[in-house]
């Protein structure tokens, strides 16, 4: 009778050993299933919480300050997503009240996210003479390139101002041919690794080219290719 007791005793403790192991892999299933959840609501969080306006605009500003000019009419055009970042295009008006010409702008402002935060990674605008009696124009950008050797990239951003523009392409000095489609009436193209933007063009919607524009003077130069 003591040894049936025994085994029955040593049965029931196999069946919660068992139970319990089964317990401990179902709750390790969970924990791992919550921790990539999290993992993907973070990465998600940082998106919807990325609210870029007033850091683009306060930048919108510092481009109208050198003309002494107040800052009119600012509108986000658009963003662009880039390796660990994103791009976001704006126009603006830089009105003076002086003798000097305001200024209609277009500008971009570069960030990097590091997990939920987004910082500042550069920035820049240019921009033309209000009811300018000049040829319209299809396009107008900004070519910029990066100084930080741990980061290197060239860029190029702006707003398209004719809808016969269809595409833009950008060649870089590393060799690639980017293009941004224009959706939202502006583009963005960062190129990883390239030290400066060699050429745009301007693109309609039969692929045929309607503008070339070599950029800087040095564009022709040993940096890009021929």
């Amino acid at each position: 009778m003591r040894a049936a007791a025994d085994g029955s005793n040593v049965i029931a403790l196999l069946l919660n050993l068992s139970v319990m192991l089964s317990l401990q892999r179902s709750t390790i299933a969970v924990l791992a299933g919550l921790i990539a959840i999290a993992s993907v609501g973070c990465s998600r969080l940082g998106q919807i919480f990325f609210n870029p306006e007033p850091m683009v605009r306060e930048s919108a500003q510092v481009s109208c300050s050198p003309q002494a000019g107040q800052l009119e009419n600012f509108r986000i055009l658009g963003s662009r997503d880039w390796a660990n970042g994103k791009s976001v295009v704006y126009q603006a008006t830089c009105r003076n009240n002086s003798s000097k010409p305001s200024l209609a702008i277009v500008g971009y402002s570069m960030f990097e996210r590091h997990g939920l935060n987004w910082s500042p990674a550069g920035g820049g605008s240019a921009g033309s003479p209000l009811n300018a009696s000049s040829p319209q124009k299809l396009a107008q950008f900004v070519a910029s390139q990066s100084t930080n050797q741990g980061n290197r990239y060239a860029a190029v951003h702006g707003q398209i101002l004719s809808p016969q523009v269809a595409t833009i392409e950008a060649q870089f000095s590393n060799g690639k041919l980017l293009r941004d489609d224009g959706n939202g009436e502006m583009f963005a193209i960062v190129e990883a690794g390239a030290t400066r933007v060699c050429q745009v063009r301007l693109l309609g919607a039969n692929g045929q080219v309607l503008q070339r524009h070599q950029v800087g003077s040095e564009a022709k130069s040993s940096t890009c290719p021929t």
